[in-house]
């Protein structure tokens, strides 16, 4: 909520359009898929003396991936996503994704070339 406490409404109008507009058009999309993988991540980890953790851990994942991340997690994602959270790390969008980090390179058997007869 935007208020200026009755002092401009406008101003909070004008605030409240720019804020809007600066968020990516799905942002309801990551807020879904953030609820539901912490609701993943409280049937994995229950109980209150994992809320600090959980908290923590999740909070990692918001700051460290981006809005547009966030949007495109899928099911499979957060299951993969949700494995680091006993170890307590948070693996990158394309780690969880590819299972590569950014620069990591993985022979793929192709030599960069085919044979097409």
């Amino acid at each position: 909520m935007v208020s200026t406490n009755g002092n401009c409404p406008k101003m909070a109008n004008i605030v409240r359009r720019r804020i809007e507009g600066s968020l990516p058009p799905n942002i309801g999309d990551a807020i879904a898929k953030v609820g539901a993988l912490r609701k993943k991540l409280r049937q994995g980890a229950p109980g209150n003396e994992q809320g600090p953790k959980r908290m923590k851990w999740m909070t990692k994942v918001c700051v460290q991936w981006s809005l547009e991340e966030l949007c495109e997690m899928e099911p499979e994602d957060m299951d993969r996503l949700l494995e680091s959270y006993d170890p307590d790390e948070v693996p990158s969008f394309q780690k969880v994704r590819s299972g590569l980090e950014p620069g990591e390179w993985e022979f793929d058997g192709s030599f960069g070339w085919s044979c097409v007869i």
